[in-house]
């Protein structure tokens, strides 16, 4: 009778927690204001950035996520991977970057997902008029503005990474890479840039420190840099939450968007 009670007591107690990991937290969305040093300017160009979409199927998160993306009137937005899930509903999928793509012009990179099946998402995002930046770097015109952005999937791509002599002639130097592990090994790559945009590392997930700088160090996910904001010489690189989930749940990794500025020069 008294282990029934001690169990009934301990239930009671995980229950509001285990309701706000897999119900509460993964359908909240927050937005993160990227300040890197560069100040407001008439002229600045603004860009959404989020990433590890993960879509399953559809949810009141991705009206919500749309909603918020649209509201900060961005003149771009990058997406940094992870678009697909275990069993993605392709229509609900298709539906989410055709209503993305009327917002502003929608630049993507593949992650590791998109492994199982890149033949098709390079077809989906032609025909949903997305553009896939992938091994490969482009000067986007934007506003006046040359962004110089650079998308891989992850520092294995590194030596197969083309074009990047383009670098050269942007007014600012983007790379976008899906998975940040040991990416600060290559300082002379990475130092090319002005800003690093990366995710795959969901913030954890489960952030529980130091606990889970451990386990991402251990499974390959790297622990230098795996959530918020560093700095890098003169390099800025943020490693977002993303959106979705690979599994069930979030921790104090609350599913996020990345909004910031640049002012021309």
């Amino acid at each position: 009778m008294r282990r029934l009670r001690w169990f009934f007591v301990l239930f009671l107690c995980l229950l509001p927690v285990g309701v706000y990991m897999f119900w509460i937290e993964p359908g909240t969305l927050k937005t993160t204001v990227l300040d890197f040093g560069q100040p407001k300017s008439e002229g600045s160009i603004k860009i959404v950035y989020f990433a590890d979409l993960h879509l399953y199927r559809w949810s009141r998160l991705h009206d919500r996520l749309l909603k918020t993306i649209a509201d900060q009137r961005p003149d771009c937005i990058f997406f940094g991977g992870d678009a697909l899930a275990k069993k993605t509903n392709v229509q609900d999928l298709e539906n989410f970057f055709t209503q993305l793509a009327k917002v502003a012009p929608v630049y993507a990179i593949f992650g590791n997902w998109e492994d199982e099946a890149p033949t098709h998402m390079i077809q989906r995002y032609q025909r949903l008029g997305i553009t896939l930046i992938e091994k490969d770097t482009q000067l986007i015109d934007v506003r006046g503005i040359t962004l110089g952005v650079t998308g891989l999937q992850s520092h294995y791509y590194l030596r197969q990474t083309k074009h990047l002599e383009l670098l050269a002639e942007a007014n600012w130097r983007i790379l976008l890479i899906h998975a940040p592990n040991r990416l600060e090994q290559y300082p002379e790559f990475y130092t090319r840039f002005d800003l690093v945009l990366a995710g795959h590392t969901h913030g954890g997930q489960y952030y529980i420190p130091p606990f889970t700088q451990t386990v991402l160090k251990i499974i390959g996910n790297g622990a230098l840099w795996f959530r918020g904001q560093y700095r890098a010489k003169e390099t800025t690189v943020y490693v977002t939450n993303g959106v979705g989930q690979w599994f069930p749940g979030r921790l104090f990794s609350t599913p996020e968007i990345v909004v910031f500025s640049l002012p021309p020069r």
